[in-house]
């Protein structure tokens, strides 16, 4: 893409023109104004979107079982009193387990049991209390373990409970025996494990990360005593899908209208892995981007990469091009799970490499190595208008001086960039129905840093992404939040034939503050935007009105953002 600009006067007119690039770049550098390499947030992009997904898998409606267990007792606090009796009754003090009695933890068994004891016990209420541990067992997904009492004598006051563990007597996949890598890879269990429902969610996520998958299961009898043959079946698609894109959404002087361009492929190196590609261009911008995610059970390696490139003209005489290159390692540890939530660990290696040039005169090249350890959190909820969910995402990240990094100088100004920086970022996220048809939708983006930070580490308002009245990254700083508000008619008859419309309003805002200068500035923004799905095609159109532009900044006002994506 680079061009040689023709610049006019050469000579006199054009180290003038490579001094003011200098200064301009300088100021920048200061973080009053701070410059971004416009692609610079594919790779942030890249990984939040990867986070997003694994933590919004579902496999909800996917499990299905032959056998389901029998309804317990309501009420798994009190004593069953009153229920009627036939046969002895026998007083029982002591009541344990036995057999695969670390199924339930002993704080949960004792709570179950605690109601019974010192009580005179037949078999109805023994039957009462059964269930109640059934119920423990499958709350804490061992669907086909059980408790049952064998033959004892129960004159000495102490009920002997067996708890036998539902084992996996064969794993089958498309009905084949599940002996593939990718098989392997994905799932946190092999035949012989206790059945565990969590495992199997798990390795439904894993498989349906990839577009092309479907995976169901279905839990079914076998043949030994307890066994179980867990049976995923998929409903596979195409290995590669692709996508074509326009948006008007690019800066105003690399370009307003982009194009995208990109292919997602599933399990062609047979891992069970994800690979995307893709291009983004504008007249002034280049960047590559490639992504592969590779399952290991209860975890998800993942390595982001992309190469961009930028040339932008100050004013009649200066040339800037800009080309960065950016490498990220992930680890996504999931942490805990149940039916309405997950919680994971996040840890991820970045590494950053910048050059730049003005009129061809080389300036320092940047190189920043980061790391990041974050955990979040998802948590689905029902309400008496339909279901919700929020997140919560919080992260520290520290530079640090490893992989050929660029190391900060001992001397270094108090209002400089730092290399070796600390930071704190943190979203919370709701989605919630708040009346039949309308959705609310919000989420709070923050950022805070007590040291000066380069413009690939900071937090920037303006866009589709942020605050949509506005420029991409039209405001950045080290420290503040974001707050995208959105309220969306839901459920919309169909325009024509397939095709799905959801109009919405949207009220967006931003504080930022930059350490070197100690100021605030803060933009908002309100509007609405219509979202169009039919077959394939999916297109966004968006009017905004900005409110209020910071001082020193260009005054912004009505502002249209449209996309249009093509999927086949």
């Amino acid at each position: 893409m680079r061009n040689n600009l023709p610049l006019p006067a050469l000579g006199k007119h054009a180290l003038l023109g490579t001094v003011l690039g200098l200064v301009c770049l300088s100021a920048a550098a200061q973080n009053n104004n701070p410059v971004r390499d416009p692609n610079d947030q594919l790779l942030r992009e890249q990984q939040e979107r990867l986070r997003q997904e694994l933590l919004e898998q579902n496999a909800a409606g996917k499990i299905q079982q032959d056998s389901q267990p029998t309804a317990p007792a309501a009420d798994d606090s009190a004593f069953p009193a009153g229920i009627p009796t036939t046969g002895p009754s026998f007083d029982i003090r002591h009541i344990q387990a036995t057999g695969d009695s670390s199924l339930l933890s002993a704080r949960a068994f004792d709570r179950i049991t605690q109601p019974f004891l010192n009580h005179a016990l037949a078999v109805e209420h023994i039957n009462v209390l059964l269930d109640r541990i059934n119920k423990a067992l499958i709350q804490a997904g061992y669907t086909t373990s059980r408790a049952y009492v064998g033959g004892q004598n129960l004159k000495e006051g102490v009920l002997s409970i067996t708890i036998v563990a539902g084992r996996i007597e064969a794993i089958v996949f498309n009905g084949a025996p599940a002996t593939s890598v990718g098989a392997w890879l994905a799932m946190p269990m092999q035949e012989g494990d206790v059945l565990r429902l969590r495992d199997i969610e798990q390795a439904v996520d894993q498989f349906n990360r990839l577009r092309r998958n479907n995976v169901q299961v279905l839990i079914k009898p076998g043949q030994t005593n307890g066994g179980s043959i867990v049976e995923f079946v998929n409903k596979e698609g195409p290995a590669a899908r692709y996508n074509l894109g326009i948006d008007n959404q690019g800066s105003s002087n690399t370009g307003r209208a982009r194009i995208q361009a990109g292919v997602d492929l599933g399990n062609v190196l047979g891992l069970m892995e994800s690979i995307t590609l893709g291009l983004t261009s504008s007249k002034e911008t280049n960047a590559i981007y490639g992504l592969v995610s590779v399952p290991w059970g209860y975890n998800t390696v993942s390595a982001v990469a992309s190469i961009s490139e930028y040339q932008n003209l100050i004013g009649d005489t200066a040339l800037v091009y800009g080309r960065s290159k950016n490498f990220s390692l992930s680890l996504n540890r999931l942490l805990a799970r149940d039916q309405n939530s997950k919680t994971a660990l996040d840890i991820s290696l970045s590494k950053r490499e910048s050059t730049r040039e003005v009129n061809n005169f080389a300036l320092t090249p940047q190189a920043q190595t980061s790391l990041r350890v974050g955990v979040n959190r998802l948590t689905r909820f029902d309400t008496a208008l339909g279901a919700g969910q929020w997140t919560v995402d919080v992260g520290f990240s520290r530079g640090l001086p490893i992989l050929g990094a660029d190391k900060d100088a001992d001397d270094l100004p108090k209002e400089a960039a730092r290399y070796q920086f600390s930071k704190l970022d943190a979203a919370v996220s709701l989605d919630r129905p708040v009346a039949e048809r309308l959705v609310y939708r919000s989420r709070i983006s923050a950022l805070w840093s007590h040291q000066p930070l380069y413009s690939s580490e900071q937090l920037f308002a303006g866009g589709v992404s942020s605050v949509r009245a506005y420029p991409e990254s039209f405001l950045g700083g080290d420290q503040g939040l974001v707050w995208r508000n959105e309220l969306a008619l839901a459920k919309t008859q169909p325009l024509w034939g397939s095709a799905r419309y959801e109009p919405y309003v949207f009220a967006d805002a931003a504080i930022l503050r930059t350490v070197s200068d100690k100021r605030s500035r803060s933009i908002a923004g309100l509007g609405a935007g219509a979202r169009i799905a039919y077959q394939g095609a999916f297109a966004d159109l968006q009017l905004g009105r900005a409110l209020r532009s910071p001082d020193g900044y260009e005054k912004q006002g009505w502002r249209v953002n449209a996309s249009l994506t093509y999927q086949f």
